[in-house]
C-alpha cells in the first residue's frame, strides 16, 4: 500500500517543446560557460584530488530533478523564463566587461 493517493500521483508529462526549451537552454548555457568549462575540465584532467568533478554536474541535475517538485517551477511558465533571461542578462553585460585580451589568451 502506498501512502500517496492515486489523486496525489505526479504525472510527468513531457512535450516536444519542453525539449526544445531544455536542448536550447543546455546549448546557451553551454556557448556562455565554454571558457569556464573548459578551464574546470583541463583541472579535472590534471589533478588527481579534483578528478570527481566530472560527477558534481549529474549529481546536481539529480538532485534538482528529485526536488522540482518541492521547488514549484514550471520551466515553460512565463515567471520563471523572465527570471533566467534576466539572469542571463545580468551575466552577458558582466561578460561585456570583461578584457577581451585576457578571453583571448585562454
Amino acid at each position: 500500500m502506498s501512502s500517496v493517493s492515486e489523486n496525489e500521483r505526479t504525472v510527468w508529462v513531457t512535450t516536444p517543446k519542453m525539449w526544445l526549451f531544455m536542448l536550447l537552454a543546455a546549448a546557451l548555457l553551454g556557448v556562455i560557460f565554454y571558457a569556464g568549462i573548459r578551464e574546470m575540465v583541463i583541472v579535472w584532467n590534471t589533478s588527481e584530488e579534483f578528478s570527481y568533478g566530472y560527477m558534481i554536474p549529474f549529481i546536481t541535475l539529480f538532485l534538482i530533478w528529485q526536488k522540482l517538485e518541492q521547488l514549484g517551477y514550471d520551466l515553460l511558465a512565463l515567471p520563471f523564463v523572465l527570471r533566467i533571461s534576466r539572469g542571463l542578462v545580468l551575466l552577458l553585460l558582466g561578460l561585456l566587461q570583461v578584457d577581451q585580451s585576457y578571453l583571448l589568451q585562454r
